[in-house]
């Protein structure tokens, strides 16, 4: 069993049970519920079959995800790690998206490119589902949630993490 398997039951289990049945959907709402319920999950079953090695979380099992929905011409779509979404529109693509990893982080807070592409573990994930901190009561899940008005024609493109060693 796989932390990706748990975010598709997860995903699964509250469309059927839950967001088919109802009359109106929030989908901000359902995004955030999909992957808070999901790193629970996740969490979960590490601490159940990894305590007693007493590792940390990251060690253990972890997934990037992307969770988008479309309602009325509008894609809401919830990221956490370094999957990415992009948009093609009238022949040019753009990224959706940002990446959690020590190479943005680095950027965003104005560290020299070189620098940060130098780095060692420029790709290592700083936020991902599976991670938790049990001695920070206040660690709380942080993803990022986009919203884009979809026009026709427009084709979305959802990748894995490990995209770009494929295409180069």
């Amino acid at each position: 069993y796989s932390a990706s398997h748990i975010i598709t039951d997860t995903a699964s289990r509250l469309w059927d049970d839950e967001i088919a049945k109802s009359e109106t959907i929030n989908p901000r709402q359902i995004v955030t519920q999909i992957l808070v319920q999901s790193n629970e999950t996740i969490c979960q079953y590490i601490r159940d079959r990894f305590a007693d090695k007493n590792p940390m979380s990251s060690e253990c099992m972890g997934s990037t995800a992307l969770v988008a929905i479309i309602e009325d011409g509008i894609m809401t779509l919830a990221s956490i790690g370094d999957s990415r979404a992009y948009v093609v529109r009238r022949n040019s693509m753009s990224c959706i998206t940002r990446d959690h990893n020590l190479f943005t982080v680095g950027i965003i807070n104005g560290l020299p490119v070189e620098m940060c592409a130098g780095h060692p573990h420029a790709g290592s994930l700083v936020q991902c589902l599976g991670y938790y901190n049990e001695e920070e009561e206040d660690d709380v899940l942080s993803f990022d949630i986009y919203q884009l008005k979809l026009m026709p024609g427009d084709t979305i493109m959802l990748t894995t993490d490990g995209i770009l060693d494929y295409i180069a």
